[in-house]
This record gives structure tokens, sequence and C-alpha cells, in this order.
């Protein structure tokens, strides 16, 4: 389930800092741009077809985040229609881009090495250099008149490709073998968290079933039923 903390305010905004914790990686990324920001750095990443899917998925959780709990942190009266028009998603629609800030515990390497900025610049747009950038979510950032999401990176590991070309047959499948062990850890976490949560929904159906009336604990069973049921739909 997708939680926030409480809005906080700053100089021309409210931050509201998500509590999960959200990363995705893209791989062999094809940075658009670098921009020179007030705090550092900003990449501007093209999202492959198969990336979009994970950023969808979440603009449409914090979408609806926002309209449910839009009145419970501010005093207006603003229709979720009108917050639909306020809500910018994470990347273009029109050029598939996504705006990510490197920041100051931003990890950058090339060829497993730690490289400062400046070097980044210089080779990041080198069509020899293979890019793989690891993006978390913070959270997003409420203005008067619109609603944008806050990425940042967390890791940038570069590669020459002639490099990875001469690595041998053993050394190309352990690192593909690391790979897949990485994903298969992060599968079973995952498996283990809907075994948990559909033991729980089988608590919770049992338990309605005890009830021998309709009455007001019968009612708060029901309640429960239906946040959790609405929750695992909208993490589809």
């Amino acid at each position: 389930m997708l939680l926030f903390g409480e809005p906080k305010s700053r100089k021309t905004h409210y931050h509201c800092r998500v509590k999960n914790d959200l990363n995705f990686t893209l791989f062999d990324a094809n940075v658009k741009n670098i921009l020179r920001t007030k705090t550092g750095y900003r990449l501007s990443v093209t999202l492959q077809q198969s990336e979009t899917g994970f950023v969808d998925n979440l603009d449409e959780k914090v979408l609806e985040y926002v309209k449910e709990n839009n009145r419970t942190w501010f005093d207006n009266e603003l229709s979720e229609e009108e917050i639909d028009d306020m809500y910018n998603k994470s990347y273009c629609s029109q050029n598939q881009t996504i705006d990510v800030d490197i920041v100051e515990h931003t990890v950058l390497q090339m060829n497993d090495s730690e490289i400062e900025i400046e070097e980044i610049k210089d080779k990041i747009f080198d069509e020899n250099t293979v890019v793989n950038i690891k993006i978390k979510y913070i959270g997003l950032n409420i203005y008067k008149d619109c609603v944008r999401n806050k990425w940042i990176v967390s890791n940038i590991d570069m590669n020459y490709a002639e490099d990875l070309i001469i690595d041998n047959k053993d050394s190309i499948e352990e690192f593909w073998q690391n790979t897949v062990n990485e994903s298969i850890d992060i599968l079973d976490v995952q498996m283990s968290r809907l075994a948990k949560k559909k033991e729980i929904l089988q608590k919770l159906i049992s338990d309605l079933k005890k009830c021998e009336t309709q009455d007001k604990i019968w009612d708060k069973k029901i309640s429960e039923i239906k946040g959790f049921v609405q929750n695992i739909i909208f993490q589809r």
C-alpha cells in the first residue's frame, strides 16, 4: 500500500515524502540531457516502453492517494476532476522522458570506480558507454496550481561497451547469474508479502462468518475486508 507522510510546508509548495521504498533501475539508459540546477544536476532520461508501465502504475496510485487525502491535508473544495487537471505525470507522454535529480548522496561509477559529476558529463553521451541508472521515488510536491512527483538518482553505473565485449564467457555469465539471483530475491520477498496478505484476508472472512448477528462488530469486519480488498485491487 502506498503511504505518504503529512505535507511539510516549503517556501513555494508543500512536500509529501513517501514512506515506501520505491526504487527502479533503467538499464542501458538513454540520457537526453543534463541540466544544472540550484542544488545540483538534473538528468532527462528517455524511458523504454517496458519501463513506462511501472511509472504509470505508480502515477495512478499517487493520484488516487492525493484525491483521497486532499481535504484531510488542506482546507479546499477541489473536485476530483480539478485534481486530475493539476496532476503532472512523472514523465512526458510526448517524448517519454523522465526528469531525475542527482543529489549529494548519488553514487557515480565508471567501470566500477567512483567518479565525479564532471566526468559523468563528458562520458554519459558517448555511444560506446552503457549507462544503468537506479532511480528512487521520494514523494510529491504540491503547488497552488499543480502537483509534481519527485525522483532522484540513487546510482549511475557506466561501462564502456568495448570493455564488456572483451569479457570472457564466464564473467558475462556470472554477471547475469548475479542479476538473476537479485531478481529472484526480490520476487521471493514479494511472494512472502502476498502470502501474508492472503493469510490475513482468509482470517478476516473467517472471523466475519463467526459473527452471529449483523451488529457493530459485523459491520467493522465488513469495513476491514472492504479496505483490504480495495488496497489489493489498487496495487495491481
